[in-house]
């Protein structure tokens, strides 16, 4: 595997934290392997605490660095996080939080949807319908003579739609959202952002915060955070402020942070909920 140093990485908060659903990790006698999905492509990563060291590897073409640089957000989010640093609200979270949040930036289409089955639906179950989506109709791929397989296509997932089989995956009333949002997929403007929230709003059953999700996780908006029963736990712990208007908090804390809101907002959300905040 290649590997990069890379001092204070929290892997199990980065990878199976609330800001992705689409990674896995795999237990072995002398280490623990993290993988998930982008694009045609996937990714492999394990960290060594006491080396510091960040081990990574992607199939099925190897050594994509392009990746792992996007992903990790390694072209600015040193950066980003430095602007953090000197916020004393921030700071109170470090005693919770000891390792610098790192928020990834997903694929597109695999965010979308992974976040679309979210809704209303606890984890465990939101990663059987995804594996189970995975194993029916992702490529597969053989690492190390071990099967695994991608997340599907657009053209899979409209093929699925098409068969009426996505009623077979136990999404009940979501099978209509993710119906919406793959025949609408193809018009959908990515690279604007104005443009793309109002698109994703229109989607059925797309609201404020799933569509903040798909925004933020995607990499899409920074200036923004998708606000939970947790984050405003952690506002009102913090802030010494709630409301229940979404609009109202979400603009709190962007006129605060501006464009670091993305990672503010991971922040207060691991905090409230590291520190299970009432």
């Amino acid at each position: 595997m290649n590997k990069i140093h890379y001092p204070k990485f929290d892997a199990k908060l980065t990878f199976l934290g609330g800001q992705t659903l689409t990674w896995e990790e795999e237990f072995y006698p002398d280490k623990t392997v993290f993988w998930g999905f982008y694009s045609k492509y996937i990714i492999q990563i394990k960290y060594d605490i006491k080396k510091e060291v960040l081990y990574w590897q992607t199939y099925p073409q190897q050594d994509r660095y392009d990746i792992i640089k996007k992903i990790l957000r390694f072209d600015y989010y040193f950066e980003d996080h430095s602007k953090l640093e000197i916020d004393t609200l921030i700071s109170e979270t470090k005693n919770i939080i000891p390792s610098p949040i790192i928020v990834l930036e997903q694929e597109f289409l695999t965010t979308a949807v992974a976040f679309i089955i979210s809704q209303n639906n606890n984890i465990k179950r939101i990663k059987k319908i995804i594996t189970k989506v995975r194993h029916t109709l992702g490529q597969r791929i053989f690492i190390k003579n071990k099967e695994y397989h991608l997340f599907p296509t657009h053209n899979e997932l409209v093929s699925l739609v098409n068969s009426n089989k996505i009623y077979e995956y136990g999404l009940g009333y979501r099978s209509s959202y993710l119906i919406d949002f793959i025949s609408r997929y193809n018009n959908i403007n990515t690279t604007d952002p104005v443009e793309l929230e109002k698109q994703l709003l229109s989607v059925k059953g797309i609201g404020p915060k799933v569509c903040d999700c798909i925004l933020v996780f995607s990499g899409v908006k920074k200036d923004t955070t998708p606000v939970d029963v947790w984050t405003k736990r952690g506002v009102k712990q913090l802030f010494n402020f709630e409301t229940k208007n979404y609009k109202k908090m979400r603009y709190i804390l962007s006129h605060r942070f501006k464009d670091v809101t993305y990672i503010a907002g991971q922040y207060i959300f691991e905090y409230a909920r590291l520190a299970k905040l009432q």
